[in-house]
C-alpha cells in the first residue's frame, strides 16, 4: 500500500481530500469464492483518507454501493446490544409517543420501547422500495422520504442505528432523518466511534464496509454542519469499537452552523489520520516478524 497525493473532496464539507492510505485493487469482504472455483474474484480500488478541512477519516476510492450488497442470504450483519436497554430507557425519557426505527438495526430498541408504552414504526422493504441492508437503505432513504411522510407522517422520535458511517452522500441522508422528525423531535443517531481503532493501529476496521469514520469529533461537527443541535452525547466502551451515540435537534439558527468555516479540533483528527497512514508499513513488518 503507497501514500499517494491528495485526490477528491470530503463527502460532508466538500473540503480537499489527503490521501494517507492507497489499499490498491480490493475484493469486496462478503464475495466468498470458493477455492478452485472458474468464478473470478472482483476486485475495486480502494483508499482512506482525511479532509483536510474538517478531520473526517473516509474512503475517497469507494466500491459501487451495489457491489457491496451480499450475495448470499445466509450473511448477516450483528451490532453491539449491551446498551440497548440504556438507550431504550434514554429514548424513553424524551418527549412524544411517536418513535420510527429506519432499518432491522433498530428493532431490539423498538421492541423495548413497545413494552414501555410507545407507538413505534420500522421501515418496511415497501416503504423503501429496497432490501434493508446499511449498503442500499441509506439512498433509498433520500429518495423516498416524502413519500414515507405521505403515507406515515412524521415522528417525535427517528432513530437510525449503525448506517451514517455506511452513507455515500450522509448529508442527504441526515437531511432525509430530518424531514422524518417532527420540528420539535428527536434524532438518535449512533456509529462506530474510530478514534480507539485508529490510536492502535487497527488496519482491520477498513474492510468493515463503511464510508466514514467517525471520531467524537468529527461526529460532532457533522451534525452540526448538517443544522443539528447536539442535545445529549455519549459513548459506550465497547472493547474493540466503542460506539457513539447522538441524540440531536433540529437547529434554530440554521445560519450559524452555514458559517462555520474551520470545525473544532480538525487539526487533532488530521493528525491521527496522517499517523494511521504513515505507520502502516512498519505496523505490517512488525507483525510479519
Amino acid at each position: 500500500m503507497n501514500t499517494i497525493s491528495k485526490g477528491t473532496f470530503c463527502s460532508v464539507c466538500n473540503g480537499r481530500i489527503e490521501t494517507i492510505l492507497d489499499c490498491g485493487m480490493q475484493p469486496v469482504s462478503n464475495r466468498f469464492v470458493k477455492n478452485n472455483s472458474s468464478e473470478t474474484e472482483a476486485t475495486f480500488p480502494l483508499a482512506l483518507g482525511v479532509c483536510e478541512a474538517c478531520g473526517l477519516v473516509q474512503l475517497n476510492k469507494r466500491f459501487q454501493q451495489h457491489e457491496l450488497i451480499p450475495k448470499y442470504d445466509w450473511i448477516n450483519y450483528t451490532e453491539p446490544e449491551e446498551h440497548v436497554e440504556m438507550l431504550a430507557n434514554l429514548i424513553a425519557g424524551l418527549k412524544g409517543k411517536t418513535i420510527l426505527g429506519i432499518s432491522p438495526k433498530e428493532d431490539s430498541t423498538l421492541e423495548k420501547l413497545r413494552a414501555k408504552g410507545f407507538t413505534t414504526y420500522r421501515l418496511t422493504e415497501a416503504d423503501l422500495n429496497c432490501s434493508l441492508g446499511s449498503e442500499i437503505i441509506q439512498k433509498n432513504l433520500s429518495e423516498r422520504a416524502d413519500d414515507i411522510i405521505k403515507k406515515h407522517g412524521t415522528f417525535s422520535v427517528v432513530i437510525a442505528r449503525q448506517i451514517l458511517e455506511h452513507a455515500y452522500a450522509p448529508n442527504e441522508f441526515i437531511a432525509a432523518l430530518k424531514k422524518l422528525t417532527d420540528n420539535n423531535g428527536t434524532i438518535v443517531i449512533e456509529v462506530p466511534e474510530s478514534t480507539k481503532q485508529l490510536d492502535s493501529l487497527d488496519y482491520g476496521m477498513l474492510w468493515e464496509e463503511h464510508v466514514s469514520y467517525f471520531t467524537e469529533t468529527t461526529f460532532k461537527n457533522t451534525l452540526k454542519k448538517n443544522g443539528l443541535e447536539v442535545n445529549q452525547f455519549l459513548v459506550y466502551p465497547y472493547r474493540t469499537e466503542p460506539s457513539a451515540i447522538a441524540f440531536v435537534s433540529k437547529s434554530k439558527n440554521i445560519n450559524i452552523f452555514k458559517k462555520m468555516q474551520v470545525p473544532m479540533h480538525a487539526s487533532c483528527e488530521i493528525k491521527r489520520a496522517q499517523r494511521y497512514g504513515q505507520l502502516f508499513n512498519q505496523q505490517r513488518t512488525k507483525i510479519r516478524e
